[in-house]
């Protein structure tokens, strides 16, 4: 990435807030010994800090940034691994103003905004869901109410996500890199796939391929079912047998400086696909060929779903697996698109109408448990001016292909 992506996109989000407003985004996660971190705060900062905010004020057309972090704690540095130094982090943002992490000192700089007349605070955070206990983030959102109910609270989380949502030329190559190692991990999944008797040696396999690329790991539980396990969409125990002649779903990924490949491929236990696996397989593959087809700017991925379910109906219909509309739903129970990004269902809104740089999947399914087959295929693809470009078309998912490894 450019030494100065992430000043650009903080200007950007400038221009998008009003004069005499302050925007908050913070990185919440409660224990210092975890890894997660915000994608919005990533986005914006080039920091995977958490229990970390970013401050943005905007008063007249005087722009200040501010990030508040933990200090580096001598004690607990004997233990875990530390933040980075200040000059590192300041190196990476572009943020010269750092200060030691506090609500209370949030809290007081937050008020004494508003008492120099800030008309606008926008805060960045995750909506609560019922029945589910607050987020730090969410429990951040309710203290400023309760502290400075005087303030007008804006949420600001829609506006990132549409700049999150069209990916620059440097995302990309970020992306095609997550896809290489991918790709390496799956082909030397299909080589040896004569030898494995249980799903967790392919888990494995595809794991330690990772690994040794600097210690990647993937930004989603990987899936690797075999059999009528494949029918279960998020299958994850990955502890059972593979048996002669059976089939086998991986869906895995790898994050690559915080962006994420996603790609599901299917492979026979022996050296060819089984005659019943090799109908259902060659449907999904032509209905997501199709599928693919259908993107370019203009449509929204709410209309690519929409449009893959007629697509998918009228492939089964005519591969006679099925022959009612109706019966879809016993074979095809999931959308056959997301988006991707910083996070492996990126955010944006399905209805926005899809723009060059636009990254999404492509992932139709056929899951027949009465013959313990599951059949998915997924692809990373990428918007242009033109169409569309398939980031991960080297990944081998012709029948063909996948025989001849």
């Amino acid at each position: 990435m450019e030494r100065n992506i992430y000043k650009k996109r903080r200007d950007a989000l400038f221009k998008q807030l009003p004069k005499d407003s302050v925007a908050i985004i913070p990185s919440l996660s409660g224990n210092p010994e975890n890894q997660p971190y915000d994608a919005s705060f990533y986005y914006l900062t080039g920091l995977m800090l958490n229990n970390a905010i970013l401050v943005m004020t905007k008063e007249k057309s005087v722009e200040k940034e501010t990030i508040y972090r933990m200090k580096i704690d001598p004690v607990l540095s004997l233990w875990v691994c530390s933040p980075p130094p200040d000059d590192e982090l300041r190196a990476k943002s572009g943020i010269k103003d750092l200060k030691d992490f506090s609500l209370d000192a949030l809290l007081d700089t937050l008020y004494n905004e508003a008492a120099k007349g800030m008309k606008d605070f926008y805060l960045h955070y995750t909506p609560k869901k019922p029945n589910l206990p607050s987020s730090l983030s969410q429990a951040l959102v309710e203290k400023i109410r309760r502290y400075l109910p005087h303030i007008n609270l804006i949420w600001l989380s829609p506006i990132i996500y549409e700049l999150r949502r069209v990916k620059t030329p440097q995302e990309v190559t970020l992306f095609k890199e997550a896809i290489r190692i991918t790709k390496n991990a799956i082909v030397n999944v299909f080589s040896r796939r004569s030898i494995y008797q249980n799903e967790c040696q392919v888990y494995a396999d595809y794991s330690a391929s990772l690994i040794n690329e600097l210690n990647r790991k993937s930004g989603f539980n990987v899936i690797v079912a075999a059999g009528k396990n494949a029918t279960i969409l998020h299958y994850d125990n990955n502890n059972s047998p593979i048996h002669n002649n059976s089939m086998v779903l991986i869906d895995a990924g790898c994050d690559y400086e915080g962006y994420n490949s996603d790609i599901t491929r299917c492979f026979p236990r022996g050296k060819l696909f089984p005659a019943k696996a090799k109908h259902i397989y060659e449907a999904v593959l032509t209905a997501q060929e199709l599928i693919i087809k259908s993107i370019k700017p203009g449509v929204s991925l709410q209309e690519i779903n929409d449009n893959a379910k007629d697509i998918i109906f009228r492939v089964y219909k005519d591969a006679r697996i099925v022959k009612t509309l109706d019966e879809l739903s016993k074979v095809y129970y999931h959308g056959a698109s997301h988006y991707l990004g910083l996070e492996v269902h990126d955010v944006g809104i399905r209805s926005r109408l899809l723009k060059p740089g636009c990254v999404l999947t492509v992932e139709p399914g056929c899951y027949v448990e009465k013959l313990g087959i599951g059949i998915r295929i997924e692809d990373d693809i990428l918007v242009t001016s033109s169409g569309y470009e398939n980031l991960s078309f080297s990944i081998p998912k012709k029948i063909k292909e996948i025989e001849a490894l």
